[in-house]
């Protein structure tokens, strides 16, 4: 008898999961872009450039902030509000945490260890515990003085040649990063910086639509690559020395200098002493720290110039704000001091996760292994979160309530959040609070921007002048 009752228990089971997975099959994908091609999907619609732009087009034409996108035979879901990506990718992080394969970053250009390529699993846990624990706002903090450093630097250099601002701001993000991460101060012509560049150039390569067709169609890893779209194997070949230098180099300087007694304070000196951490987890926290951003969709130096360009930028577009803004601080600061730090996004599309178990999200079916994206461009201009207008330029929208969400979404979704995010706040705060500058009016239609990875805009003029007093300040603080 009590084998007749488990029995249809086990059949009631049985029946329940089917009619469940039958009804959530049954559910629609979210709305797409047009008539998908068979087999093809959405391949030959999909952007190749400035493509946050054209998943907030859909998105608005379609009337859902969830679109999908097919493309031979694999899913890519795109967010397009704060609502989803807080639901899904924060909400939901268990099943929404991992990453693509993306076998040609990884396998190919060797970004393997690489922090935010890292799959969801022990390894990444581990160096995401230790990265939050020295990039906590409390252990950053005796790395102050380096950054009043840096940005004093800046200003300085940038009062000698103005024109050459993105060259200073490579130069500010490069001190902030290398001596925080190794105590190590870099020029334009060290290898450390070379090999950042030569990375950045294998990311965006290994993140292009060619990149990703080996994601997509496996079969095509093992095709040579002089078949035509297939030439990323041989163009990748270039980057491999540089993304194996990159992690290595600035952390064997560092542990030569321990040796000898002459380590100056910095990130990887620390966790190097600290015996509870492995060389790896050492090498991939400061390395990322050092490099990259993909644990928050953060290009760390590249995103800081990006960044500032973008405030120069638009601080030559709205003068009047520029002077508003410059009294409030002067209000504030008394023209005695700066503090530490107590639109657009320089990076419009987040790093793409992967979700691992199917899902539902407001009556439409999500698919296990889709591609899921955050469009930070998007929700950074998502009325829920900024308000009405969320197209005009309007930093006092921010001053009526709390801007922290706004500022969290440009560092990544749930536990892919950038540790590194209170570093980059204080550096990016503590150059725009000291930066004064002038300039001819930039028309409102200027919109060049570079389109990839990072948006940054294309070069443009402007005059960069220290104000009454600061040149002076420079010289006694030694720095002219």
């Amino acid at each position: 008898m009590a084998l007749s009752w488990t029995l249809i228990l086990v059949a009631l089971s049985v029946l329940v999961l089917r009619y469940v997975r039958r009804s959530r099959d049954a559910l629609p994908l979210p709305p797409g872009p047009g008539s998908a091609f068979p087999m093809l999907g959405h391949l030959l619609v999909m952007p190749l450039q400035h493509e946050s732009l054209t998943y907030q087009r859909w998105s608005r034409q379609l009337g859902s902030d969830v679109i999908c996108l097919r493309v031979l035979g694999r899913h890519m879901i795109i967010l397009n509000s704060i609502r989803a990506v807080t639901d899904l990718l924060e909400g939901k992080a268990a099943i929404y945490s991992d990453r693509p394969r993306l076998y040609a970053l990884k396998e190919l250009i060797g970004l393997q260890w690489l922090y935010g390529l890292m799959p969801y699993g022990k390894p990444f846990l581990d160096v995401r515990k230790a990265a939050s624990k020295y990039l906590h706002p409390e252990p950053i903090k005796q790395y102050r003085p380096l950054q009043h450093a840096a940005v004093s630097r800046c200003l300085s250099d940038i009062q000698r040649s103005p024109d050459d601002f993105a060259q200073h701001f490579t130069l500010l993000a490069g001190h902030t990063i290398l001596g925080v991460a190794y105590g190590i101060e870099p020029s334009l012509k060290d290898a450390y910086l070379k090999n950042v560049n030569m990375a950045v150039e294998g990311l965006r390569l290994g993140l292009s639509p060619r990149a990703l067709l080996y994601d997509l169609l496996p079969i095509t890893q093992w095709l040579p690559d002089w078949l035509p779209g297939l030439g990323v194997k041989k163009e990748a070949q270039k980057y491999i020395k540089h993304t194996t230098e990159l992690p290595e180099l600035p952390l064997q300087a560092t542990r030569a200098a321990m040796e000898k007694g002459t380590a100056p304070t910095s990130m990887a000196a620390s966790m190097l002493a600290d015996n509870e951490l492995g060389y790896d987890v050492v090498r991939s926290v400061t390395g990322s720290l050092y490099f990259v951003p993909l644990h928050s969709s953060v290009l760390k130096i590249i995103q800081i110039v990006a960044t500032l360009s973008n405030f120069l930028l638009a601080m030559l577009k709205y003068p009047s704000t520029q002077v508003k803004a410059q009294a409030e601080i002067d209000a504030h600061l008394q023209h005695t001091r700066l503090p530490s730090l107590g639109g657009g996004p320089a990076t419009p599309l987040a790093t793409p996760h992967a979700l691992t178990a199917d899902d539902t999200y407001r009556g439409m079916r999500l698919p296990k292994d889709a591609i899921v994206i955050g469009n930070v461009h998007a929700i950074v201009h998502d009325p829920a979160l900024v308000g009405p207008n969320p197209d005009t330029f309007d930093p006092e929208r921010y001053l009526s309530g709390s801007p922290a969400k706004e500022l969290d979404v440009l560092f990544g979704f749930g536990p892919r959040v950038c540790p590194g995010r209170h570093l980059a706040r204080a550096t990016i705060w503590l150059a725009v609070v000291s930066i004064p500058e002038e300039g001819e009016e930039v028309s409102d239609g200027y919109t060049e921007f570079t389109s990839g990875v990072v948006a940054a805009p294309l070069p443009f003029k402007c005059r960069i002048v220290p104000r009454a007093g600061a040149v002076e300040a420079l010289r006694l603080a030694g720095e002219l």
